[in-house]
This record gives C-alpha cells, structure tokens and sequence, in this order.
C-alpha cells in the first residue's frame, strides 16, 4: 500500500496544478504563477503539517499556549 503513495501525491499535485490553472485563467493573472502551485506543494503543504503535528503534540502534553499579548504603557490613562 506504501508504494502507492508516490501515485497519490502525484494525483493531488497534478490536481493542485490544474486549480491554479483555471484561477488564473479565471482571473485574466499571469502564467508564470502556475509553478508556484508547485512549490506550495513541496514546500508550504509539508510546514503546515509538521506545524499541526507539534501542535498536537503540545496539546496532549498540556503545554499552555498563548499569543504572547504586549502588556502596553504609556501616558494616557484608559477610558
């Protein structure tokens, strides 16, 4: 079954292409943009999942997460 995955990435790449094909056409955009759909293939597709991998992981450790907020001050009081 492992060996058929090299088929199925290649069926969602080609798929990936032929969407950024027809929105470009869609939209009148430059060809050239077409490649990067490859790109974010290899590249993007892959950093979001080994971001959502860690995250899960965090998340059943029970490691606290925040957005790292600024505490702000200054002179002017709230209102």
């Amino acid at each position: 079954m492992t060996s058929l995955i090299v088929f199925w990435w290649f069926g969602i790449t080609i798929l990936d292409l032929l969407a950024a094909i027809y929105c470009i056409a869609v939209e009148r955009e430059e060809l050239r943009l077409i490649p990067y759909a490859l790109v974010y293939r290899l590249v993007f597709v892959l950093v979001i999942d080994v971001t959502k991998a860690m995250a899960t992981v965090e998340e059943f450790l029970g490691i606290t997460m925040d957005w790292g907020k600024l505490q702000r001050t200054g002179l002017q009081a709230p209102k």
